[in-house]
C-alpha cells in the first residue's frame, strides 16, 4: 500500500525507483494507492505512472491536479513590494499527452470527512485492511 493522499511534491528522480520497487513487490498481489484532493506535482506524476504501468488499484477521492500539469515551482522576489511568488515552469504530461481528464478519480471512492480526522478514523486505511484481513482468512474482520 502507498499513501499519497498528502503528497503535494518532492524530487521527481526517486519516482522511477518507487515505481520499480512497487512493480517488482506487488507482482499478483493487489496493490493499493491512496488519493486525495492533496496530491499535486511529483506525487501526481507518480499516481500517473502507476496507473499506466501497474495494476494499482486507487482508493480515496479524485487527485488534486490533473495527469496532464503545470509544475517545477520556481520562486522569486518581486522588485519593488519584495513579496515572494512562486510560478510553475514546466509542463509534466504522462504517457498520453492528449489526457484531458481533470483528476484521477479513484476506482473506490472514500472521502476523508472532518469528522473523521477529529475522531482520528482514517476509512480509506479500515477499508483497505478489512478487504486484506477478510481475503486472508481472518473472521475477525467481518
Amino acid at each position: 500500500m502507498l499513501d499519497l493522499r498528502f503528497n503535494n511534491g518532492g524530487e521527481l528522480g526517486l519516482n522511477s525507483w518507487v515505481l520499480k520497487s512497487i512493480q517488482s513487490l506487488s507482482k499478483g498481489k493487489p496493490f493499493y494507492v491512496i488519493i486525495g484532493p492533496r496530491t499535486f506535482s511529483a506525487g501526481m506524476n507518480l499516481v500517473v505512472d502507476l496507473e499506466w504501468l501497474t495494476d494499482a488499484i486507487f482508493l480515496g477521492e479524485p487527485t488534486g491536479s490533473s495527469p496532464v500539469h503545470l509544475g517545477q515551482d520556481n520562486f522569486t522576489f518581486l522588485a519593488n513590494s519584495r513579496l515572494l511568488i512562486g510560478a510553475a515552469s514546466r509542463r509534466f504530461q504522462g504517457l498520453m499527452s492528449d489526457d484531458h481528464r481533470k483528476w484521477i478519480a479513484p476506482d473506490v471512492y472514500i472521502p476523508l470527512t472532518f469528522q473523521d480526522m477529529l475522531e482520528h478514523k482514517d476509512p480509506v486505511l479500515e477499508e483497505i485492511l478489512s478487504y486484506s484481513m477478510k481475503k486472508n482468512g481472518d473472521i475477525s474482520a467481518e
